[in-house]
């Protein structure tokens, strides 16, 4: 877990890749964060210095998400890298450690950042150019050590979720939160249980299918159980079957000893009507180097 450092640019609009100096050519303007904190509001993307400076070894990569208290709160937040969204390169051994930039993107609610303190997203260091399981690979841990996947407390057999090197998970419309409109109060994520979160959400009725308004954030579960063992995983964003303009997800890496369904965050562009039991995302698998 990394946190937020003193300095930020404020855009309105996008970056997929770092270039400091068009950063600071297109931004709106550069923030010296106080210590009492800065506010980040929705409309608006956030790039931000880290509180920490890190080099990486040469062999490994960082691969970065938001976490997920950060995406429980539609909030988007990866590191800006100069070649693959969201992964900082492997280091140079003779450069200092140094300071990087992420990005926040706030969808529901005003967030206050407080330097040295907030934590936002966190890095995995996985081995430079390695892939994750394939399904023969997905086998060989299934039911047993590494990863299971039951419905109710059936455990559910593996042909029936495993779809390319992927294991598929569909949607439950049982419970529904969605954020409520007009909740404005920033939320500072360096308090814990300080927050009511009927302020902040309210439950929605969902049967077999349920409307998801335009730009309201939605937070619903999985009807698979997800029982991890000595593996860790990540919800893909490269999944499509769900088709364009919605957003499944903010925070999705899944740590070894992970056992629950699944919480989504949703954030739709436009309406939409989502179904019981649907597709909604895939788990890619990837084991760790040593037991824990």
């Amino acid at each position: 877990e990394l946190r937020v450092g003193n300095e930020l640019y404020v855009l309105n609009s996008g970056f997929t890749k770092f270039d400091l100096k068009k950063l600071q050519k297109h931004c709106i303007s550069n923030v010296i964060i106080p210590e009492e904190g800065y506010v980040c509001n929705p409309g608006l993307v956030y790039v931000v210095k880290s509180h920490e400076k890190v080099r990486l070894p040469p062999q490994y990569e960082g691969e970065t998400d938001a976490k997920s208290t950060t995406g429980r709160v539609g909030c988007m937040c990866h590191a800006f890298s100069t070649k693959r969204f969201g992964v900082l390169e492997p280091g140079i051994p003779t450069r200092e450690p140094d300071h990087f930039y992420f990005v926040v993107e706030p969808f529901a609610f005003p967030l206050t950042l407080i330097p040295g303190k907030t934590k936002l997203f966190q890095m995995r260091l996985r081995e430079k150019d390695s892939s994750h399981l394939d399904r023969n690979q997905i086998k060989e841990h299934y039911g047993k050590d590494g990863i299971s996947v039951y419905e109710g407390k059936k455990l559910i057999e593996l042909e029936k979720i495993l779809e390319d090197d992927n294991l598929r998970l569909t949607l439950s419309t049982e419970k529904v939160y969605a954020h409520r409109r007009g909740a404005s109060k920033p939320l500072d994520l360096t308090k814990r249980g300080f927050y009511d979160p009927e302020e902040y959400f309210e439950e929605v009725k969902g049967n077999d299918e349920m409307y998801k308004e335009k730009d309201r954030l939605y937070l619903l579960g999985t009807k698979e159980r997800v029982k991890m063992g000595n593996l860790c995983g990540r919800l893909s964003r490269e999944a499509t079957g769900l088709g364009v303009g919605l957003l499944s997800h903010f925070a999705g890496f899944f740590d070894p000893g992970f056992d629950g369904e699944i919480t989504l965050e949703f954030w739709a562009f436009r309406p939409w009507r989502i179904m019981d039991g649907q597709y909604c995302g895939k788990v890619e698998l990837e084991e760790l180097c040593g037991e824990l």
